[in-house]
């Protein structure tokens, strides 16, 4: 679905900011996200959060994600994300 590691990791960044944090955002005012920013520790994604942002990489990188990667280790941040489960053309998921 996406030719590189940037572009999965733009379309991460856009669907949190906007789909996502509309749904499940505790936040009252919105808040810029960039690949570093703590996505749970800001309240960005919750416990239904991470539900719909594991079916949007699932769907991105084309495979389910394994259970033992459901875990803040890998959904912290998008870029902890993109090093998880971005493989393609580039490589890079282990």
């Amino acid at each position: 679905m996406y030719n590189s590691r940037d572009e999965f990791r733009h379309a991460l960044i856009d669907f949190i900011a906007g789909p996502l944090f509309v749904r499940h955002a505790k936040l009252t005012t919105a808040m810029s996200i960039d690949g570093a920013t703590p996505l749970f520790e800001t309240g960005i994604i919750d416990s239904l959060g991470i539900v719909d942002l594991l079916a949007f990489v699932e769907t991105a990188i084309g495979s389910p994600v394994p259970m033992r990667k459901v875990d803040m280790r890998y959904f912290g941040t998008v870029d902890r994300i993109c090093s998880s489960f971005w493989a393609g053309p580039e490589g890079g998921r282990s």
